[in-house]
């Protein structure tokens, strides 16, 4: 739950990032995209990880 809960946090503050002035809020915004990557990346592997865990246990 807390993993989508950030995703949403960190999608709302792009997408409100992009509508305000770009000079100051620019650098917030590829920060939070750069993070946005980052943990799509861990949240891809996470699940995986959890998966071949719980596989292991049945078998």
């Amino acid at each position: 739950m807390s993993r989508t809960t950030l995703l949403f946090f960190l999608f709302d503050r792009f997408s409100s990032g992009k509508s305000r002035k770009p000079s100051k809020s620019y650098k917030r915004l590829s920060v939070s995209t750069l993070g946005m990557l980052q943990y799509l990346r861990f949240a891809f592997i996470s699940p995986l990880f959890y998966l071949y865990i719980i596989i292991i246990k049945i078998q």
